[in-house]
């Protein structure tokens, strides 16, 4: 009797168990990224021929890629945090190899951070600093514009509180040298 009045409490669990809801939570935002919508792929000159104009969009850019990467190297965006997300090209002109290291360097720790608020050195998951600096009328950490253009997406905030920011280059740790000026 006493069995089966624990079978039943336990069927009468509501919504996820603990374990299964912080897994939910900490995919919420590669979810999110995995459905969104990149900058516009323009034809360029060799839509011409084919019978668009150069402006014509041809398709989007995707931040697939690293959904993937962070889902293989089990890389998840703490709630709350600030995710510099690269899109699917930056991979092809990546300068190394993107392990779990260099993903953890995309993302911010210390809260959700709209563009305007990364003008400062930024803390990353994994344990570097982001070196900020403002050029060009843009937000620059470690030599990568933060949402390089316009229709770049930025201060996209998830459903779990991060804040999301499209970069086109692969950021990597230790990388960025500052230049210094001699006297």
């Amino acid at each position: 009797m006493l069995l089966a009045g624990a079978g039943a409490a336990s069927g009468l669990m509501v919504g996820l168990p603990p374990a299964r809801r912080a897994w939910a939570v900490r995919m919420a935002a590669l979810d999110e990224l995995a459905a969104m919508q990149g900058p516009a792929i323009v034809w360029g000159p060799e839509g011409v021929p084919l019978g668009y104009e150069e402006t014509d969009i041809k398709a989007y850019e995707g931040f697939g890629r690293f959904v993937a990467a962070c889902q293989q190297y089990r890389v998840y965006p703490p709630p709350g945090s600030t995710i510099l997300v690269p899109a699917d090209s930056a991979f092809d002109r990546a300068p190394v190899e993107v392990t779990a290291d260099v993903l953890r360097y995309h993302i911010i720790t210390g809260g959700a951070k709209e563009l305007d608020k990364l003008v400062t050195d930024q803390p990353t998951l994994q344990g570097g600093t982001l070196t900020a600096y403002r050029k060009f009328r843009k937000n620059y950490l470690d030599s990568v514009s933060i949402s390089p253009l316009p229709n770049w997406p930025a201060n996209v905030r998830t459903r779990d509180g991060c804040m999301i920011h499209a970069v086109d280059s692969i950021l990597v740790p230790g990388a960025y040298q500052v230049r210094c000026q001699s006297p």
